[in-house]
C-alpha cells in the first residue's frame, strides 16, 4: 500500500498497550497524544520524522523508557512528574528548547540523553541518582557550572561538551565506574581533578 502523510495511528483508549513503536517513517508528522495508555512501559519513536512539541506525559505511571531520538521535535520538555519508574530518557538530535527538567524524584533513572538540541539554562542537579549510567547534554546552550558528581557510583558516561559552561571540573572520585568524560568546548577554568581510583577512565 502507498505510504501517506499524517498523524501516527496511535489513539487513546488503548489501555492494554505497553510498547508503542512509531519509528522510521518517511514523512514529517505531528507527535500523537499519549493519553489513555496506563499500561505503557516504553515509548519508541526513534527516527519517526515527528515534528511539533512532545505531548503531555501524563497518566503513564508505568513508563520506564522514552525514546524520541532523531526526530524534528520542538518546544520544551513537558513535565516528567508522575513518572516514578522512569529509567531511560532520550530526546537527542531534535530541535527542542527551554530549560532541562529537574531530575529529582527519579531514583531509578539510568540514562538521560538530550544532546544536539537548543536547551538553555543550567545543568540539573544529579544528587540522588545512584543508578545513573549515562548522562549527555552536549551540544546545547547550557550555562552555569557542572554539578557535583558525588554519589554517582554507577556513572559510566558523562558528557557536557560544546555548551557555555564555566567554573571548574568537579571531583570525579565519587564516580568510580566512569569510562568516558567529555567537557570540551566550554569556558571551564582551574585544574583537572585527581584521577586516582578511576581505573576505567
Amino acid at each position: 500500500e502507498p505510504r501517506t502523510r499524517g498523524t501516527p495511528p496511535l489513539r487513546t483508549g488503548l489501555t492494554w498497550l505497553e510498547s508503542p513503536d512509531l519509528g522510521a517513517h518517511p514523512f514529517k508528522r505531528p507527535c500523537p497524544s499519549l493519553r489513555g495508555l496506563p499500561a505503557c512501559r516504553r515509548l519508541s519513536f526513534q527516527y519517526g520524522q515527528l515534528g511539533g512539541p512532545i505531548p503531555a506525559l501524563e497518566g503513564l505511571p508505568n513508563l520506564v523508557a522514552i525514546d524520541f531520538y532523531g526526530n524534528q521535535l520542538s518546544g520544551p520538555i513537558p513535565s516528567l512528574a508522575g513518572l516514578p519508574q522512569l529509567q531511560e530518557f532520550d530526546v537527542a538530535y531534535n530541535q527542542l528548547s527551554g530549560p532541562l527538567p529537574s531530575l529529582s524524584g527519579f531514583p531509578a533513572l539510568t540514562q538521560f540523553v538530550v544532546q544536539f538540541n537548543n536547551f538553555t539554562g543550567t545543568v540539573p542537579s544529579l544528587t540522588g541518582l545512584s543508578q545513573l549510567q549515562q548522562f549527555d547534554v552536549s551540544f546545547n546552550q547550557l550555562q552555569g557550572q557542572i554539578p557535583s558528581l558525588d554519589g554517582l557510583t554507577s556513572l559510566a558516561e558523562f558528557a557536557v561538551a560544546a555548551n557555555q559552561l564555566d567554573g571548574t571540573i568537579p571531583a570525579l572520585a565519587g564516580s568510580p565506574m566512569l569510562v568516558d568524560f567529555k567537557a570540551y568546548g566550554n569556558k571551564l577554568t582551574g585544574v583537572i581533578p585527581a584521577l586516582a581510583g578511576l581505573t576505567q577512565l
